[in-house]
């Protein structure tokens, strides 16, 4: 039981695109893209070329799936170079500590010259680069990975944070993609105990150390379970729309578990 209670939280850990801001000690007020909406471009825009789509599984030659089984994500094939940019800035001023996820895609037939490149905002308003595959590379693999940032430590907890990604394409043949971006902060300032849910969202900080011993039906809202410390769960959680845990949280699953 307590095998499968971690592979379940493996599930639970991939499942999420968001972007969850946090304030006054807890973790709330959710940004949520995963390209499911497939609306080009709810979130972001095309600030060069116009070879992005939003693609369902196997489309753009992304292999058998995108980052989300069965869901959509972001595709460039255009035989050019194509950059997508976040439509508004964050500020994470404020904040004490703020990561970034997402995942990317490259197609094993890269050619000399070809790209997938994903730079961050930094405080002078220019990009730093923080991932990118090129021809040669082991990244090459038609296969999705997920990749992490520090922002905290990189370019810093700045007024006007955005991300990008431009993939570079000479034939219209080869893929790049890019799903499920994931940026998670943490303010140390105040909040109370976390440990108990009434309504809405549960943002659970996880140096409380709390310990849940009830069933939780979460009434399709979502719950994240972040900061340093554990998360320790003798009844069930159920019925939230989303689930992320991260940012140094240690989930231990007795008995109980999240059901999803």
């Amino acid at each position: 039981m307590l095998k499968k209670s971690f592979i379940v939280f493996g599930i639970v850990f991939i499942i999420v695109l968001t972007i969850i801001l946090i304030l006054a000690g807890s973790y709330t007020g959710t940004f949520y893209d995963s390209f499911e909406d497939g609306v080009a471009w709810t979130y972001w825009t095309e600030t060069a070329g116009t070879g992005w789509d939003i693609t369902n599984d196997g489309a753009c030659g992304l292999g058998a799936t995108c980052a989300e089984d069965g869901g959509k994500c972001a595709c460039t094939e255009s035989g050019a170079t194509d950059v997508l940019t976040m439509k508004s800035n964050y500020s994470l001023v404020g904040y004490n500590d703020c990561s970034l996820t997402y995942y990317t895609y490259v197609d094993s037939s890269f050619d000399n010259g070809e790209s997938l490149l994903v730079d961050v905002l930094n405080s002078t308003n220019g990009w730093t680069n923080i991932y990118s595959c090129t021809n040669g590379q082991a990244c090459e693999d038609n296969a999705w990975h997920q990749q992490t940032y520090n922002i905290t430590t990189g370019v810093g907890l700045i007024q006007n944070f955005s991300v990008r990604v431009q993939a570079v394409n000479n034939d219209a043949t080869e893929e790049a993609g890019f799903d499920k971006v994931n940026i998670t902060c943490y303010n140390a300032t105040g909040g109370g105990d976390t440990c108990s849910y009434s309504s809405g969202n549960w943002a659970v900080n996880c140096s409380d150390n709390c310990t849940i011993s009830s069933n939780v039906a979460g009434g399709n809202n979502n719950f994240s379970a972040v900061g340093s410390g554990t998360f320790t769960i003798t009844g069930n959680i159920s019925g939230f729309k989303r689930y992320f845990i991260g940012g140094g949280c240690r989930a231990i699953c007795k008995g109980g578990c999240i059901r999803v």
